[in-house]
């Protein structure tokens, strides 16, 4: 079930986007953030919400907690902000059905995370935080998705980095239903993860039958759409910043389009999303 949406007041305190790299997902996301702060109501980034709920709720000695508010405020707004300005040159492709990470500069920011071990101590913190909050039929779903992605012939370094998303977004969701006081917007959450291991199943249907017997939607689930032309547009210039996902061609485009429609059509009537058309 879907229809077309303007901007709104969302009711939900989770509200998550998926659709084709390019279509404009972090456009709306910071969109929807402004409406939201426009009305007085508390917004917070997935890994704020994460770090202060650990925080809150955990007895942890002293040399940690510090570490722990280190990360804390690495991954503050003001310096998101400040590191927006140094952005890092990352290309990501598709090639011969496979993901791949190319080009990081290491910035400054990324000796810092490395001396200081943030990215490390934050998984640290997210594998603690799976075993507590993460139960039933959710964990049984997350299972699930590990087994598929190890399945997947992509590289290594995108496996990890798919598990670790997802992983992520499933203890931001837990952490969301228990506080209802602060707000996040997530531009490629957990149905976008699932879109994107769909594109390099082979047996699609049956991928689609098995996730979404354990999938529950929490939240707004918002599907971002866009026309073609403008997509491959802006994969160009993300080539020529050297930034995010690169489309090899027009055709591989086509094809992420007819993936995106196949999708839609499957998860047809057991999963609820509305369309935002940008």
């Amino acid at each position: 079930m879907n229809k077309k949406n303007s901007i709104k007041i969302w009711k939900s305190n989770y509200i998550e986007l998926f659709g084709l790299p390019g279509a404009g997902k972090t456009f709306i996301q910071n969109k929807i953030i402004n409406r939201l702060k426009k009305n007085n109501l508390q917004v917070l980034n997935q890994k704020e919400l994460i770090i202060k709920f650990y925080l809150k709720n955990f007895i942890i000695n002293p040399v940690h907690y510090i570490k722990i508010f280190l990360i804390l405020f690495f991954y503050s707004k003001f310096i998101t902000f400040i590191k927006s300005f140094f952005k890092t040159k990352r290309k990501i492709i598709s090639k011969n059905n496979k993901i791949y990470f190319l080009s990081q500069e290491r910035k400054w920011h990324h000796k810092i995370i490395d001396q200081l071990r943030l990215n490390e101590n934050y998984h640290k913190i997210l594998v603690i935080l799976s075993k507590k909050i993460i139960k039933k039929n959710s964990y049984k779903f997350y299972k699930i998705i590990l087994k598929e992605i190890d399945s997947l012939k992509v590289d290594i370094r995108f496996k990890l980095q798919l598990k670790k998303w997802f992983l992520e977004s499933l203890i931001l969701i837990e952490i969301q239903k228990k506080d209802k006081d602060n707000y996040c917007v997530i531009d490629e959450g957990v149905l976008h993860r699932i879109f994107t291991i769909f594109i390099f199943k082979k047996n699609k249907k049956t991928f689609i039958k098995k996730i979404t017997e354990y999938f529950k939607v929490y939240g707004e689930l918002y599907l971002i759409k866009t026309d073609l032309k403008k997509i491959f547009k802006r994969s160009v210039k993300r080539d020529k910043a050297q930034q995010g996902f690169i489309y090899k061609d027009k055709r591989q485009v086509k094809k992420y389009y007819q993936d995106l429609k196949l999708f839609q059509k499957s998860i047809q009537k057991k999963i609820i999303y509305k369309t935002i058309i940008n």
